[in-house]
């Protein structure tokens, strides 16, 4: 009897430990559940993907990787939503490892893939037979594969000669069932620095390397080829889809000179999902719409200021007489010019505007700063105020210090001066396009970038890259940032 009470006992005891360390030391994955997603905001959360392949997952940052080298995810069947984000830095090197691999910022999708709204960015070196600048190889074996949204830009050199060799731009191989590449781009260069033997063959495209009879909507390359290689010759699902030169074969289109007609045409399907390239960090080529999604800027252009916060005086009445507020207003008679020193708003982009000279021949004014905090922001070349054109030709001083959503901006092609602190303590601020090429030692003034992104990505006219870089390490660049 005592030993039997004693052995319940027992397995009471122990059945409650199991319990007890179950709740406190194991870790049930988010994939562990159908619907969880996994974020990652990181180098290492990226890595992890290759762990669990099968699982869902978002980016919530864009992503610079290390030096380390990228070590392909594999086999991946779940999904990968990029979310509008961009991983920079991918580096694939590798002479032999990879060969009978192929390789790819995902190396090989499985049955019911997902990989949408992604950019990558970076280079591979290798000697495999399929390579990919998104995807290696999504082959016959595999169905139901979904990429929408995604763009690469990738360089990949290769250097070997075998006797079949597969290259794309986003997808090398790309021959699954029942699957479909939407609203897709690459901007990278392939690179094969020898001569085919005799007999062997190569298939290169921008878009795809090989492909067989899966849909492919709204893609462009501006690599001059298009798609590689067609295992029926048909191209059958291949629809509005464009390269840097006509192809032979009707399938693909050259992309126009007029990017303004490439636009209407990529979106001729009624999704717009794609967007004019107005800051210029797609080369001019139409960028995908979550490019811009953030306070998409106007052209850096002229812009119209129809609502000035400087009215013009108002006709004075007698003190004794009410004003005839029936009597029409003289709309032909000019509006009072704007004095110098005066500010006025743009009711549109909410900058404010302090104009700075005004002599008929030149005049100007000076960027103030804006009514609103912004994530992406152009300064343009001119703004017209009631009918007079005004040249902007400075950035005050401050002007967008402590902006904690500033993350793009576009200095147009007249700014001579940019005021000390103007972008200090932007942290965000990850790209700069500077246009003008009037800037010096003593016109861009002290800590005027100091505290901005450390790795910020900064385009400057070509000939102005050496001495531009001096100045803004100078002003509150690091060394960490990409200044080209």
């Amino acid at each position: 009897m005592g030993n039997t009470i004693a052995k319940k006992y027992l397995a009471f005891v122990l059945a409650l430990a199991l319990v007890c360390t179950t709740m406190i030391g194991v870790h049930i994955p988010a994939s562990a559940t159908e619907d969880a997603v996994i974020e990652i905001s990181d180098e290492e959360g990226l890595r992890a993907i290759n762990d669990d392949p099968t699982a869902h997952y978002k980016l919530v940052e864009d992503i610079t990787l290390s030096d380390r080298l990228w070590r392909p995810i594999s086999n991946f069947s779940g999904t990968l939503d990029g979310n509008g984000h961009v991983i920079r830095n991918m580096n694939i090197v590798d002479e032999e490892m990879y060969q009978q691999t192929p390789i790819g910022f995902i190396s090989t999708v499985a049955t019911g893939a997902v990989i949408k709204n992604l950019g990558v960015e970076g280079s591979i070196t290798c000697e495999a037979l399929t390579v990919g600048g998104l995807v290696g190889e999504a082959s016959s074996r595999s169905e139901n594969i979904t990429i929408e949204n995604c763009y690469t830009n990738v360089d990949i050199n290769y250097t070997l000669d075998y006797a079949y060799t597969t290259i794309g731009g986003l997808i090398g191989r790309l021959q699954s069932s029942n699957s479909a590449m939407t609203n897709c781009y690459a901007v990278g260069t392939i690179d094969t620095s020898y001569e085919p033997a005799t007999g062997h063959i190569d298939e290169i495209g921008g878009i795809a390397g090989n492909y067989y009879e899966v849909t492919v909507t709204n893609c462009y390359t501006t690599d001059s080829r298009g798609i590689g290689d067609d295992v029926t010759g048909k191209f059958t699902n291949v629809k509005n889809c464009y390269a840097g030169e006509q192809e032979v074969a009707e399938h693909i289109s050259q992309i126009p000179d007029d990017m303004s007609s490439f636009l209407v045409a990529l979106n001729q399907n009624g999704d717009n999902a794609f967007v004019a390239d107005v800051q210029n960090i797609n080369y001019g080529y139409p960028a995908l719409a979550w490019q811009y999604e953030e306070d998409a800027p106007e052209e850096d252009g002229s812009t119209e200021i129809k609502e000035p916060d400087t009215p013009a005086p108002s006709n004075p009445t007698d003190n004794n007489k009410p004003a005839d507020n029936n009597k029409p207003a003289d709309n032909n008679k000019p509006a009072a010019p704007v004095a110098v020193g005066s500010t006025v708003s743009d009711s549109a982009t909410k900058a404010v505007y302090k104009v700075t000279e005004q002599n008929g021949s030149e005049n100007t004014v000076e960027y103030v700063g804006s009514s609103v905090k912004k994530a992406s922001v152009v300064i343009p070349a001119t703004v017209t105020i009631q009918g007079k054109t005004y040249k902007v030709t400075t950035i005050g001083k401050k002007a967008f210090a402590g902006n904690k959503a500033l993350k793009k901006v576009v200095i147009g092609k007249n700014i001579k001066t940019i005021g000390s602190k103007a972008f200090t303590n932007c942290k965000k601020l990850k790209t700069i396009k500077i246009k003008t090429t009037k800037l010096t030692k003593k016109s861009v003034g002290a800590k005027a970038f100091k505290g901005i992104n450390k790795k910020v990505k900064i385009n400057v006219p070509n000939k102005k890259v050496a001495s531009y870089k001096k100045i803004l390490l100078k002003k509150g660049v690091t060394r960490q940032a990409v200044i080209k």
